[in-house]
């Protein structure tokens, strides 16, 4: 199996150059394109069934926390980052929760 380094000093010239010459009256794009607007609609539609819409980007930002915090040897649970929320209790905090917590409100800022 052929392993693939990084090597910042060397650029990637594989990727197309932009804008992309695209045939905008391709018959395979506009039917993908009917696709994705049915399937933004329909999911426009059901998170209009939510009432509160902002618990989808609250779970989906200290998800995001979680992972990029990852990165940085910071770790945490799904679980201990909500229940840290809802304590809302900084002193008792630990450090990781504290982290991703900073991370969601940057999100929503």
């Amino acid at each position: 199996m052929k392993t693939h380094h990084f090597d910042p000093k060397q650029p990637n010239n594989s990727m197309p150059k932009l804008p992309l010459e695209l045939d905008l009256l391709d018959p395979q794009l506009l039917v993908q394109l009917n696709k994705t607007n049915i399937a933004l609609a329909t999911l426009n539609g059901n998170a209009n069934r939510i009432p509160n819409q902002k618990i989808l980007i609250e779970f989906s930002s200290i998800k995001e926390g979680i992972f990029s915090n990852q990165v940085e040897n910071i770790h945490t649970t799904i679980e201990e980052a909500f229940i840290a929320e809802l304590s809302n209790n900084k002193q008792k905090m630990s450090k990781e929760n504290k982290e991703t917590l900073h991370y969601k409100d940057a999100i929503f800022f």
